[in-house]
């Protein structure tokens, strides 16, 4: 199966993957030119050395390459924790319906800079903001993992002017869309200083820093890709790798209980480890230091050993995607609009205001939003795991990750042998950077184009 060599995934046409009776193929046109049987990926050699880590003779890694979704009867979105729930502290009133119908509400204009418009067969999305001017490395780990998981959905990206030309083409044979997104100085309304996420805005988009307009770039992407009907992950760009299809856990996108999905960070109920500074509690400084001057001193207390939520990948369904981004954009405008500096950028930034957000249940549709346990689902953020500030070095640790025997990461609190046991989706490896090195590597027919 050639396609699947190195450089192989990057064919000279566009790719098409599919999961048929067991066999993985890649179709040009009409004409599979790979096909790969279950047994065949089985027996691929995965050597890696993971001499601290916790080894679980489950190697799935890649050789799980099921891209169906789950059951539609199962409707499980916690792993071992079968009847958790971590819902807002505050009641679901007329007023919260109010104020989310005035979010859903807010027009969405058309997208600016559109370079490349992909027509992939699938209806799912993934969407980020990835405008660096050199940028291909990002793509190989990014894009050309999740390509090679079997994701045929569409890839919105948002990319830099100057892209140069092979990148261009690259991102053209994975099927990606694409929009130039050009800097611009922002409006007074917006605070200055942190840096160019935080004080420079986009064209089109004055009212926001780059850090919060991003949002509103997806809403608009969104909007404008009418087969986007299934699944959409919104998330980070730079420190994201796929291991398996990212919504191969979830069950189908129009008959799913829940419609978004946040993710949490690792927190005490999750933690492999109960050492306090191996995990994360709401109330940690980051949060109060960042909200209290915009929302109140102890605003947070009913909430604060609450888990953490990650703004950096957050999943729903159509409905349930346009009703996150409403929401957090409609706030990022109305405090913008506040005397209150404390509200802006650079002080107030998006995880932290998104966190407020839920557990004021801003959000709205209680039964319809979860929050993913830590160690489930189709997302690991392993950012915190890695950091042990007691060790030297500090990062790259492994005692509270798990792998199997190719180095893939697993999901701790997933049961073996179920579809989400395999980690489909690996965040803030950049904390990680000692042992992922060695893992793209060992795996770069995955992570690293080849000429």
């Amino acid at each position: 199966s050639s396609w699947l060599e190195p450089g192989g995934a990057r064919s000279m046409c566009r790719l098409r993957r599919r999961l048929s009776r067991g066999c993985v193929a890649c179709f040009c046109g009409a004409t599979v030119f790979g096909i790969l049987t279950r047994g065949a990926v089985d027996g691929l050699p995965t050597p890696f050395d993971l001499a601290s880590a916790t080894i679980v003779d489950e190697p799935r890694g890649t050789s799980d390459l099921s891209i169906d979704a789950a059951p539609t009867g199962v409707q499980s979105f916690s792993g071992l924790f079968v009847s958790y729930e971590n819902i807002p502290v505050t009641a679901e009133t007329n007023a919260t319906r109010t104020s989310l119908e005035k979010a859903l509400s807010r027009p969405v204009a058309q997208p600016l800079g559109l370079r490349h418009r992909a027509s992939p067969p699938g209806n799912d999305v993934v969407m980020g903001l990835a405008m660096y001017e050199r940028n291909q490395r990002t793509w190989d780990r990014f894009i050309g993992s999740l390509r090679h998981s079997g994701y045929d959905g569409h890839v919105i990206m948002g990319v830099h002017p100057h892209i140069p030309k092979s990148e261009e083409t690259y991102l053209q044979d994975m099927d990606v869309t694409y929009y130039e997104v050009e800097l611009a100085t922002c409006a007074e309304v917006v605070g200055g200083g942190g840096g160019t996420v935080r004080s420079k805005c986009a064209k089109g988009l004055p009212n926001l820093s780059l850090e919060w307009g991003r949002f509103e770039m997806a809403r608009q992407w969104l909007r404008e890709c009418e087969n986007c009907s299934g699944w959409a992950l919104v998330m980070d760009t730079r420190d994201v790798y796929f291991q398996a299809h990212p919504f191969k856990s979830l069950p189908p996108p129009q008959q799913t209980q829940k419609n978004l999905l946040f993710i949490e960070e690792v927190a005490k109920h999750t933690s492999p480890t109960q050492a306090e500074h191996r995990y994360f509690k709401l109330n940690n400084f980051r949060y109060t230091g960042r909200t209290e001057g915009c929302y109140g001193k102890g605003h947070w207390t009913a909430f604060g050993e609450r888990p953490v939520l990650c703004s950096g990948t957050v999943i729903g369904n159509r409905e349930g995607i346009e009703r996150f981004l409403s929401v957090l954009v409609d706030e990022f405008y109305a405090n913008n609009l506040k005397n209150n500096t404390k509200c802006k950028s650079p002080s107030a930034t998006d995880q932290w205001t998104m966190n407020y957000l839920f557990y004021m249940g801003r959000f709205g549709e209680y039964g319809k939003t979860a929050t993913l346990p830590w160690g489930t689902g189709p997302v690991l953020t392993i950012g915190a795991p890695c950091v042990n500030n007691f060790l030297k070095p500090s990062h790259s640790q492994k005692d509270m990750l798990q792998f199997d025997e190719g180095g893939f990461v697993l999901n701790n609190n997933e049961k073996n042998n179920t579809i989400a046991r395999l980690a489909a989706v690996v965040h803030q490896y950049d904390r990680c950077h000692l042992w992922v090195k060695v893992f793209f590597h060992t795996h770069k027919d995955i992570y690293e184009s080849q000429p």
